[in-house]
């Protein structure tokens, strides 16, 4: 916006009638330039506001739920689970001690309570997968490469195959999206330069068809 008060020095200069959409942007860089505080402050008491309750167990729990629906993070949770998993296992660390390390490492409130409800039923006798299968935040996959890791003997492998599948998934997922937005981000910038470009120019343009 630093160009276009050069741009209005100019058209004052020039003493003639400006383009409604020239009018409009002088205006907007005026505005912005002089009240640009009050998009500021909201900005800053944001930042300030989730400062203090970043801490608060109730918001950790509403904000991990919200970020589960986002595209990609749940699987990156789970490549996480399996990574810890297979590693504590492979260091013959007791399942019921593993999970409640793990539960301290995902990342993420939600899936925290559903590791250590996990660690619960264990110590009631119940096998890892059999645990899994009751809770909705462990999909299918997940628990059926569990449970034939569970039956071959083999879980610390298998739990690494699972998060190979799921990294490969989240690449994929993450490529296909950049993919998107690279055009949508181009035509985005496109028309703001674009439009603004236009509105600095027009009343040259009119005033030479003038001539």
């Amino acid at each position: 916006m630093s160009v276009v008060p050069r741009f209005a020095e100019l058209f004052q200069s020039m003493h003639s009638q400006l383009p409604a959409f020239t009018l409009g942007i002088i205006r907007l860089s005026k505005f912005i330039r002089h009240y640009y505080v009050l998009g500021v402050l909201p900005i800053l008491s944001l930042f300030i506001f989730y400062y203090f309750i970043r801490g608060s167990i109730a918001f950790q729990q509403i904000r991990d739920k919200v970020l589960l629906k986002l595209p990609g993070i749940r699987k990156i949770i789970l490549v996480r689970i399996a990574r810890g998993l297979s590693i504590t296992f492979s260091a013959g660390m007791p399942i019921t001690d593993a999970l409640k390390t793990l539960a301290t490492t995902t990342g993420n409130s939600v899936y925290a309570d559903a590791i250590l409800k996990l660690q619960q039923h264990i110590e009631k006798g119940q096998q890892l997968y059999s645990a899994m299968q009751a809770n909705t935040l462990f999909p299918p996959l997940f628990t059926q490469m569990v449970k034939i890791g569970e039956e071959s003997g083999m879980l610390p492998a298998m739990l690494d195959k699972t998060a190979e599948l799921y990294e490969a998934d989240t690449d994929h997922l993450f490529t296909s999206l950049s993919h998107l937005l690279e055009p949508l981000i181009i035509l985005i910038l496109g028309v703001l330069i674009g439009g603004l470009v236009i509105a600095m120019y027009l009343p040259i343009f009119k005033l030479g068809t003038v001539i």
